[in-house]
């Protein structure tokens, strides 16, 4: 049999509480309910910032609502004991979370953000253009079968472990074992062989949390959703008034000089906050040379500059995408210096982090902290309307000159967001972007560079044996 803990029995306080426990915080009732109300509970994330006290309350917080949905939905049937919330709070996940908050790398962060993102979206748009192509019999956009020939073909080209075969979904299997490993490294071997905590801790872990995340953004109609809210919390410029045709040569002329003062100013203004910033900037670490490339390279794959997606190549879009890397080309030393600092003071910052942390108790719990029903997916129609009005605040943001440019036909202009749309494409990216973040904040779980050597040995000798395989038969 597994090894087990003796339940322990609540202490008796000493002091009589001063707050009424229906007042005090969930988290304090369910997680640490033999805890003064005055006395501070154990911080997860350590350091000075005050901010840093509302972000474990929010991380506290997040923590009982996913043990009140889904540990206290069926445990009581079994026992009546209120003791396990608090041992599986003290001995496990702050063992595990705690390390994990506290060791993360700005430096790791930076590479995720600048490098591998975009790199792994500029790989999903690339594969999903050749999986496109290879599809032989056009169909309709809405035809399920012609998604799934889709999906298919894109998993051909780019199989990964964490998306199984024919599905549409990050794999159950391959997150429970993602959160077995985290679980085993983190936890002493005295802890990690209690198997009943272990195999809760891991099932909420990896199908609850991680696989529901993975399910609602891998659906093309979520991000068209989030970049629609995008688009609209950007200012816009108020339509102009109708022009007086009464206008004389003196208010124009005046016009014109206050468009011009006001245009100067701007300018010195932002050379002025430039040549601030660049003074405190520090040194670009090595690896951090020619940072820009990776944002050119996906600008290139989102405007099918080379044709991938239509199979046409127009002169005029690729001399003026050959013009603007011309014209950075330059100023790469400089925004080697200038992105790590700014994604490092503007994104990296505690505000940044309750954002996530709201949004990721509005994705699990979006009924008063309750998981609720699944909500039922948009209809076609909607996904459609949905989709018309982002290409639509594309085309209203975009100007007409570079639409001319960049989307000489109209269908373009829609086919930019055409790999958003498959879900069991947006599937394989959202299990890139899940690696690619485990491997920037848990770096021991990656392999080391001789496993990665003999895999890919292994994977060569299994590609040479197919190939002969392949020959004798045609043979």
């Amino acid at each position: 049999m597994p090894p087990t803990r003796p339940l322990p029995t609540r202490p008796p306080t000493s002091q009589p509480r001063s707050k009424s426990p229906a007042h005090l915080p969930l988290h304090r009732r369910l997680l640490f309910p033999t805890f003064p109300p005055n006395k501070p509970l154990p911080r997860i994330v350590l350091g000075s910032d005050p901010e840093l006290d509302v972000l474990n309350e929010r991380i506290y917080h997040l923590l009982a609502l996913l043990l009140r949905a889904y540990v206290l939905s069926w445990y009581p049937t079994f026992s009546k004991d209120r003791t396990l919330l608090p041992i599986l709070t003290s001995t496990v996940i702050l063992p595990v979370l705690s390390p994990i908050l506290n060791d993360i790398s700005p430096v790791r962060l930076i590479d995720l953000v600048l490098l591998d993102f975009p790199t792994l979206l500029t790989l999903h748009i690339t594969t999903y253009h050749a999986a496109l192509n290879a599809i032989p019999i056009p169909g309709t956009a809405a035809s399920k079968s012609r998604q799934e020939r889709i999906t298919a073909a894109y998993h051909a080209r780019l199989p990964l472990l964490c998306v199984e075969e024919g599905s549409s979904e990050l794999s159950s299997l391959y997150l429970t074992c993602l959160a077995d490993a985290l679980l085993k490294l983190y936890l002493p071997p005295t802890e990690y062989a209690v198997e009943t905590e272990r195999i809760m801790l891991r099932e909420l872990l990896g199908r609850v949390v991680l696989g529901g995340i993975g399910r609602k953004i891998s659906q093309g109609w979520f991000w068209f959703s989030l970049l629609l809210k995008l688009f609209d919390a950007q200012p816009t410029t108020a339509p102009s008034a109708i022009k007086n045709k009464n206008i004389n040569i003196l208010q124009v002329t005046l016009g014109f000089l206050m468009a011009l003062w006001t245009g100067l100013m701007g300018f010195w203004k932002a050379g002025v906050t430039l040549t601030e910033i660049i003074s405190v900037l520090p040194q670009a670490p090595d690896n951090h040379h020619r940072i820009l490339e990776p944002w050119l390279d996906l600008l290139r794959a989102i405007l099918d500059i080379d044709g991938t997606r239509s199979g046409r190549r127009f002169w005029r879009k690729r001399l003026s995408f050959g013009a603007l890397e011309m014209i950075l080309n330059p100023f790469h030393p400089l925004f080697d210096r200038l992105l790590p600092h700014m994604v490092q003071s503007r994104l990296l910052t505690t505000e940044t982090a309750l954002k996530i942390t709201r949004l990721l108790e509005d994705i699990l719990f979006p009924v008063d902290g309750y998981p609720g029903p699944t909500p039922p997916d948009p209809t076609p129609e909607e996904i459609k309307e949905t989709r018309g009005q982002l290409e639509q605040r594309i085309k209203d943001r975009l100007p007409h000159s570079l639409q001319a440019v960049f989307f000489p036909i109209p269908s373009d202009l829609s086919a930019v967001v055409d790999p958003l749309a498959n879900t069991g494409c947006n599937a394989h990216l959202v299990g890139m972007m899940l690696e690619a973040a485990v491997g920037a904040v848990v770096p021991d779980l990656l392999a080391s560079e001789e496993v990665e050597a003999e895999q890919v040995d292994d994977s060569a000798v299994e590609g040479d044996a197919m190939d002969n395989r392949d020959s004798k038969e045609d043979l």
